[in-house]
C-alpha cells in the first residue's frame, strides 16, 4: 500500500491486535476526531520518509464556552482555566505534531504513558523533518456565522491548516488542495530527502444555531489566539528554536488575511528567522468594498496592517520578523485600490526606526514565482 486516506469526522473504532507496518506508505491523510486519531496512530508502525498529513476534527469553541474573571485570552495553555481534554497527553494538540516531526514514532508517542525520548540530531528522520520545515504555509477559513459587520478576531476559525515542505515548488500543490493535499505528487520512498507535512484542525460544529450558541465574548482576539497557538506547535513545539529552521512563509490563496496589525504579530511574532513572506491570493475587485469576513483576496487594508505591524517595535525594540527580505505579491500591486506606488510601499515598509534596529531591508515583489 503506497496511498491511503481516512476521512471520518465523527471517529471510529478500528478492533486492531498488535500493528501494522507500512514499508512502502508515501501519503497519509488521517481526518478523524482527534482520540479516535490517536488510537488508530498509537498502532500504525509509519515509514519516517512518508507525506503525512493529520486534520483533527473537533470544535475549539465548544471547549471555550465557560467565562473566567479577568482572563481575556483564549486559556490554551495548561491552566485551572483549560478544558479536560487539554490536559490527556496522548491526543493534545502538541502530540499530533510530534507525529509530523517523527511519524515512525507514532506508536510511542501515543501510548497511555509516553516514555520521555532524547531526538538524535544525526537520526536521518530528524534530519529530514529539519529540511522539511523551510517552506510553511497558512491556511485559515473564518466562522462561516461572522457578519460582515463585525470583528472577525473574535470568532474561532472554522478551519486552520498549516503545512510545510522544503521548498515553495513542493509547498504549493499541498497548500492549495486543502482535501488531497497534492497526493499525486508524493514520491517514493527511495532515498527521499524531504516531505510534504500538513497539521489541520476543523471545525465539527455545522450547524449555525451550535455555532451562535457556544460563541464566548469574552475572547475579543479568538481567532488570533488559536492562530498563535498553533503556529506555536510547529515545527516541533518541544525543541527550543525550531521556529528559526522555517525561511519562507506563505498565505494561501483562499485564505482570510490579517487586517490588523495584531493579527500579524500573533501569527508571525516567533519566526525571528524569516527570509520571505509570500501572499498568493489575487487582488480585491477595485469595484468591492473591503469587508472582514472576506477571504481569498487582498486588498489595501492587509497590506497597510501589515505595514504598521513590521513597523511597531516590540518587547527590548526588537521589530516583528528582523531577518525578513522580500514580500512577494502574486498580482502586481499597482491593481491594488486605494495604495500607492509600489515604490511608495517599499519605504512604508522600510521605516527609519525599523532600519536603525538593524533589521534588514524589505523589498516588495510581484507576479507568478
Amino acid at each position: 500500500l503506497e496511498y491511503l486516506t481516512i476521512d471520518i469526522a465523527g471517529g471510529f473504532l478500528a478492533d486492531i491486535e498488535g500493528t501494522i507496518t507500512f514499508l512502502k506508505l508515501r501519503y497519509f491523510r488521517l481526518c478523524t476526531d482527534p482520540l479516535f486519531g490517536a488510537l488508530l496512530l498509537g498502532k500504525l508502525v509509519l515509514p519516517y520518509a512518508l507525506d503525512l498529513h493529520l486534520e483533527q476534527v473537533e470544535s475549539w469553541r465548544e471547549c471555550f464556552t465557560a467565562k473566567h474573571p479577568g482572563i481575556y485570552e483564549v486559556p490554551f495553555w495548561p491552566s485551572e482555566h483549560a478544558p479536560e481534554r487539554f490536559d490527556c497527553e496522548w491526543r493534545r494538540p502538541q502530540t499530533f505534531a510530534q507525529d509530523l516531526a517523527e511519524p515512525h514514532r507514532t506508536r510511542m508517542i501515543h501510548c497511555a504513558h509516553p516514555a520521555d525520548h532524547q531526538a538524535n540530531p544525526a537520526d536521518p528522520a530528524a534530519v529530514l523533518w529539519r529540511r522539511s520545515s523551510a517552506v510553511m504555509g497558512l491556511d485559515v477559513r473564518l466562522d462561516p456565522n461572522t457578519d460582515a459587520s463585525e470583528p472577525a478576531a473574535a470568532r474561532f476559525p472554522e478551519f486552520v491548516g498549516v503545512t510545510l515542505a522544503q521548498s515553495l515548488y513542493e509547498l504549493r500543490p499541498v497548500l492549495q488542495d486543502p482535501v488531497g493535499h497534492g497526493a499525486g505528487g508524493s514520491l517514493e520512498l527511495g532515498d527521499k530527502l524531504a516531505a510534504r507535512r500538513s497539521l489541520s484542525f476543523r471545525d465539527n460544529q455545522v450547524s449555525w444555531q451550535d455555532r451562535e450558541r457556544d460563541f464566548n465574548t469574552q475572547y475579543p482576539k479568538a481567532l488570533y489566539d488559536t492562530l498563535q497557538y498553533v503556529l506555536g506547535l510547529l515545527p516541533d513545539g518541544r525543541a527550543s528554536r525550531s521556529e528559526r529552521l522555517v525561511r519562507e512563509f506563505v498565505f494561501a490563496k483562499d485564505s482570510w488575511l490579517p487586517d490588523r496589525s495584531l493579527g500579524y504579530q500573533h501569527i508571525l511574532g516567533r519566526f525571528t528567522g524569516l527570509k520571505k513572506l509570500h501572499f498568493d491570493s489575487p487582488l480585491l475587485a477595485t469595484d468591492t468594498q473591503f469587508k472582514q469576513n472576506m477571504e481569498g483576496c487582498m486588498a489595501f487594508e492587509h497590506l497597510d496592517a501589515l505595514a504598521l505591524a513590521l513597523n511597531s517595535p516590540g518587547t527590548g525594540g526588537v521589530y516583528l520578523c528582523p531577518m525578513l527580505e522580500g514580500i512577494h505579491f502574486q498580482p502586481p500591486l499597482d491593481g491594488l485600490s486605494g495604495s500607492g506606488a509600489p515604490d511608495e510601499w517599499d519605504e512604508t515598509v522600510n521605516s527609519p526606526g525599523r532600519l536603525a534596529s538593524g533589521a534588514r531591508r524589505i523589498q516588495l515583489t510581484s507576479g507568478i514565482n
